[in-house]
């Protein structure tokens, strides 16, 4: 999958590396990325990306899948400065956030987030680039044991960046910060 960091050229070997905590226990992942330029300043940028876990040995995996779409729009404020401003939907099935559950804490077939981002991207310098990036999610969860479902699931995730490009070295700084709000309702059902 694509991240905010690669597309804004930021350490494009290691925010690919591994993937996120959504893609690690995915087998197969394959998506696309289109950019179109609506102008010399503004560019629209729309991706998507699905992955199953086909690993029939680990039962609390195998049945896993995600999907995101996104669509943003990206303005170049300054020959530096790129601001993006955009929204997206994350779709589990058996999962919800990456975590996976089996048996009495299953989760359901149509767990959905809503998306919004905005991401500032900035080169100082042909060696020197940062960036920032701030998205929201809202979603809900249905549940196939204990847990029926669980619903006005809040995100918050934050990062910054700072990278350095050297002739044959590059050096990579990032901070990031994600937040799980507490749910407006969750139905559990008791045996």
């Amino acid at each position: 999958p694509v991240s905010p960091l690669s597309e804004a050229d930021f350490m494009p070997m290691l925010s690919l590396q591994g993937g996120s905590k959504l893609t690690r226990n995915l087998d197969v992942v394959s998506g696309l990325t289109n950019r179109f330029a609506l102008g010399d300043q503004i560019t629209l940028v729309a991706g998507h990306w699905t992955g199953q876990a086909d690993d029939a040995h680990h039962a609390l995996i195998s049945d896993y899948r995600a999907n995101r779409s996104d669509i943003s729009l990206a303005i170049d404020m300054t020959d530096h400065l790129t601001l993006s401003a955009g929204i997206g939907v994350l779709q589990e099935e058996r999962g919800l956030l990456g975590a996976q559950g089996a048996a009495a804490l299953s989760f359901g077939d149509d767990n959905q987030m809503n998306l919004g981002r905005l991401h500032l991207a900035y080169r100082m310098e042909n060696r020197l680039s940062a960036f920032a990036l701030y998205e929201q999610g809202r979603g809900d969860m249905s549940g196939d044991g204990l847990i029926q479902s669980i619903d006005g699931i809040r995100t918050e995730a934050m990062a910054l960046g700072l990278q350095l490009h050297g002739e044959h070295q590059q050096v990579a700084l990032t901070l990031s910060l994600i937040h799980i709000s507490e749910p407006t309702r969750q139905e559990a059902t008791s045996y």
